[in-house]
């Protein structure tokens, strides 16, 4: 029996009255304002309403393009990686255009459609959203507490138009690893793309330490916030280190790319034991030796230190599997312990020299940082709670090198001061339930989702531990993508089924 009309006239009337709403603004927007930001408004707006139109025609059914999406999603985890953020392409008369953003953008909306479009869809996220527990739940909360303290910081304009940037480019990365998270083989795909791309950029980075050259910058042109200029004299301020080349490969600094390819690290050695494609165990053995040359080639003590966190990590996560399901005795495991204690002592020693610094630039620079340390604790005096604003960490307490620009090397730091201690709390919180749960999870499982878990977690160590060195965020993409990769595995989906 057919509904009766009255049954739909609350929807029909809401939909009517929210085009009417959009119409009109539309229209007092086209009389008040300039061209230029009547262009990026009028993108709002027809993204708004196509969102709108899709929520409006809702469906049970799963969404048809759903497939589309994930591999254009895989397209997009693989340009984060190979195409640099400060390299655009341009045309005459036209701006320049990067296809990471452009790309980044078109996934954000396909998803955001489909979610609006597919009641399957959007539950189907729900689910893979709800696996992260407590932790997820954290990290929503401190996407929302950054929204605050950037609306009631010192710069509330400039705060919250560059966080929306961060959390469209950046944040969004969660939502693509959701995704995946919520397709069965979607980790696997994406542990390969990310060890294939590593590989790339990891060759691609020996190769300009020996060229002494980034043949990118030839390429480098002026964006739409003029970034090229600063990119430049970045570049020239940091590939030379006591006569020593830094390469850098596709990311904005040697220690960014030092990060990516430490976290790699664990995760190659993961996909060369157990991916049950020969292929792309072939790729991870070449990528594994690659990655840490490449972290040679940087010249990052942080890289260092993070790869050196991640073996650490992995080798106790592997003693303890032992232990618990029996594959060896525990009296060989008594007698291989004082092996394990006395590598963690010769580890400890090799990060304290590290840090402390090896020569005199090495140790000016880990003065600085104390010195950023030490201002933006003094700093946060002043608003303890909720901070100052995204973006503003730099300058409360960074530092001016050489080259002008000014700078604060610790992202750690960069967070308490944006949004408070509430704010660092809430994130260190959010890494430490999901580095709990991983590491529970990684011993007591006794089959290849537990090995995945635990390379999962040495990744996202190294990248928190490179994070105390430096502020740059480029690799939080890889973070994000990594933790909700993991997070299916624990709540029992076969990702890796036939590896074992």
């Amino acid at each position: 029996m057919a509904q009766p009309l009255n049954s739909y006239l609350p929807h029909k009337l809401i939909f009517g009255l929210v085009v009417l709403v959009i119409a009109t603004i539309a229209g007092l927007v086209t009389a008040l304002f300039p061209l230029g930001f009547l262009t990026r408004i009028a993108l709002l707006a027809i993204v708004l309403s196509v969102l709108f139109f899709g929520w409006a025609l809702q469906r049970d059914t799963q969404w048809g393009a759903l497939g589309l999406i994930r591999w254009l999603i895989l397209l997009v985890v693989a340009l984060s990686v190979l195409w640099p953020r400060y390299l655009f392409v341009h045309k005459a008369g036209l701006p320049g255009v990067n296809p990471f953003t452009i790309l980044t953008m078109a996934a954000l909306f396909a998803c955001c459609f489909g979610i609006a479009n597919s009641r399957m869809f959007g539950r189907d996220l729900r689910v893979a959203f709800r696996s992260g527990g407590v932790a997820f739940s954290l990290f929503v909360a401190w996407f929302i507490w950054r929204m605050f303290s950037s609306v009631v910081g010192d710069e509330p304009l400039y705060s919250s138009l560059e966080l929306a940037k961060e959390i469209v480019y950046i944040g969004s990365f969660s939502l693509f690893g959701l995704v995946l998270a919520a397709w069965e083989p979607g980790p696997r795909y994406l542990l390969r793309v990310l060890v294939g791309c590593g590989l790339l950029v990891s060759v691609f980075g020996i190769y300009e330490a020996f060229a002494q050259k980034n043949p990118l910058v030839g390429f480098i042109g002026e964006g739409a916030d003029m970034v090229a200029p600063r990119v430049l004299i970045g570049i020239a301020a940091e590939k030379m280190r006591d006569g020593a080349f830094r390469a850098q490969s596709t990311f904005d600094h040697p220690i960014v790319f030092a990060q990516f390819v430490a976290a790699l690290v664990p995760l190659a050695l993961f996909s060369l034991m157990r991916d049950p494609s020969r292929f792309w165990r072939v790729v991870a053995f070449f990528a594994l030796p690659c990655a840490l040359l490449a972290i040679v080639k940087s010249g990052s003590r942080s890289g260092y230190a993070s790869v050196a966190i991640a073996f650490a990590l992995v080798a106790s996560i592997w003693w303890f599997r032992a232990i618990v399901h029996g594959r060896f005795s525990k009296a060989v495991a008594i007698v291989a312990l004082p092996a394990l204690v006395f590598g963690v002592i010769l580890g400890w020693f090799f990060l304290s020299e590290l840090v402390a610094g090896r020569n005199q630039h090495e140790v000016s620079s880990t003065s600085i940082r104390l010195l950023m340390l030490r201002d933006g604790i003094a700093a946060l005096w002043e608003s303890p709670i909720w901070g100052f604003g995204h973006g503003l960490s730099v300058v409360k307490a960074g530092v001016v090198n050489p080259m002008g620009l000014s700078t604060i090397d610790n992202y750690l730091l960069s967070i308490a001061i944006d949004y408070g201690y509430v704010g660092l709390l809430l994130f260190v919180i959010g890494v430490f339930c999901f580095s709990a749960r991983a590491l529970v999870f990684a011993v007591s499982n006794n089959s290849v989702s537990g090995e995945y878990v635990g390379a999962c977690l040495a990744a996202v160590v190294a990248l928190v531990v490179t994070f105390s060195g430096v502020s740059i965020y480029q690799n939080m993409t890889l973070f994000w993508l990594i933790l909700t990769a993991a997070v299916p595995v624990m709540s029992g989906s076969d990702v890796f089924r036939g590896a074992d």
